[in-house]
């Protein structure tokens, strides 16, 4: 009844992907619903606190007592390596601004979606340090804030999808691709390189039929550039 080829219908997919990507459970009550929200808010926030008062005290030449036992009790509970979570920020604060642009969600200067998408991307890449962040990410988590339009839904719903699929944002997982591409172009790939020019061939590989479809130069740099 609320299928079509564009998928979910639009007046009910916000609600259904609350229960596809695990923010509910299927069998669950509207009490059950209500409680599970209010925890899902609490949790976020709490999250969302740590890393920002821990990058915010570990920026300042002076720290407080007060401040510094805080993020003590914070660090002790789940430790955040702070070497990692600022590289993440630093990518993150490349791909944000470059997030779906075109869209109305995330148009003009000063959109305030934008920093909401960073806030997710920073709190999911620092309580996940398995995984991180790597790029593409904010693309996914774009989707999810459009249709959810909530920090903490996208947040949990994102966090969710990403468990299926993070290990295609992981070092084995491009070594995987990698391996099938080797049956596509008919040779082995060396991949005794640096982990940053595998994620380069890794990105061209995506987009071989691209390329190869490019009449010049300039087409070949717009479809890289692009």
């Amino acid at each position: 009844m609320y299928c079509s080829t564009g998928g979910v219908d639009p007046t009910v997919r916000k609600d259904t992907w609350q229960f596809m990507f695990g923010l509910y459970p299927f069998l669950s009550t509207a009490r059950e619903r209500e409680v599970m929200s209010a925890e899902h808010h609490f949790k976020y926030h709490q999250l969302k606190a740590r890393w920002k008062t821990l990058l915010t005290v570990r920026a300042s030449t002076y720290v407080d007592a007060t401040r510094s036992s805080v993020v003590t009790v914070f660090y002790c509970r789940q430790p955040i390596n702070m070497k990692d979570i600022r590289k993440a920020v630093r990518i993150i604060d490349k791909d944000v601004p470059r997030t779906d642009r075109g869209h109305e969600y995330f148009k003009g200067s000063g959109n305030p979606h934008l920093s909401i998408l960073r806030n997710i991307l920073i709190t999911f890449a620092a309580f996940h340090p398995k995984v991180g962040y790597a790029q593409g990410m904010n693309d996914i988590l774009s989707r999810f804030l459009v249709v959810l339009d909530s920090e903490v839904e996208a947040f949990w719903c994102f966090s969710s999808y990403m468990e299926t699929i993070q290990t295609d944002f992981m070092e084995e997982g491009m070594l995987r691709k990698l391996s099938g591409q080797n049956r596509v172009v008919g040779a082995p790939l060396n991949t005794d390189f640096t982990f940053e020019l595998f994620v380069c061939v890794a990105m061209l590989q995506n987009i071989r039929q691209q390329l190869l479809n490019c009449r010049d130069g300039t087409e070949i740099f717009q479809s890289v550039s692009g």
